[in-house]
């Protein structure tokens, strides 16, 4: 993914974390309530159903993992987050 790119039909705020000199988690972040369903359904499309889904008032959850780490998606109120994170890198940073 890229800044400015559109997902699901949304444009997507990105950024990169690294811990040494590796890429550790990729953040996506929409400002928008309504976000999470469109990115929920891509997410399920691309890497299929989540491991962990909760949904409530103004909040929603969804986990996926993969060999080479974790990826969240996160609804708080208007804000929208999907964080991928490498589990590998994470315990190799100090």
């Amino acid at each position: 993914m890229h800044e400015g790119e559109a997902v699901a039909g949304m444009r997507v705020e990105v950024s990169y974390s690294y811990r040494s000199q590796r890429l550790f988690a990729v953040h996506v972040k929409v400002d928008s309530a309504t976000a999470f369903e469109p990115l929920l359904a891509t997410f399920t499309k691309q890497y299929g159903e989540p491991r962990a889904l909760r949904h409530g008032s103004g909040v929603g959850y969804a986990q996926w993992r993969f060999k080479d780490g974790q990826m969240d998606l996160t609804r708080t109120g208007t804000l929208v987050i999907a964080e991928f994170r490498s589990p590998s890198v994470r315990h190799r940073s100090h």
